[in-house]
């Protein structure tokens, strides 16, 4: 159930990113590269970097949430 509410949470705010997914898609590839090469400093990387723009995107979706909620409390008064 975790999982799954988490799994749902990220999709929910990555479909909702103006960016996209396509930024993300370099560093999938930069982690399956480094596995090949069996490289774990450049996989770990590259994973730290994907979740850290990860990170960013969730705060700025939240952000922009908020900013929505406030707007309608707003335009109801």
């Amino acid at each position: 159930g975790i999982v799954d509410t988490a799994l749902t949470l990220s999709m929910h705010l990555s479909l909702d990113n103006p960016r996209g997914q396509r930024h993300g898609m370099p560093l999938h590839r930069a982690i399956h590269d480094a596995f090949l090469r069996r490289d774990p400093k450049a996989a770990q990387a590259a994973m730290d970097r994907l979740i850290d723009d990860a990170e960013v995107d969730a705060l700025r979706a939240l952000r922009r949430g908020k900013r929505k909620a406030s707007q309608k409390k707003t335009a109801t008064k």
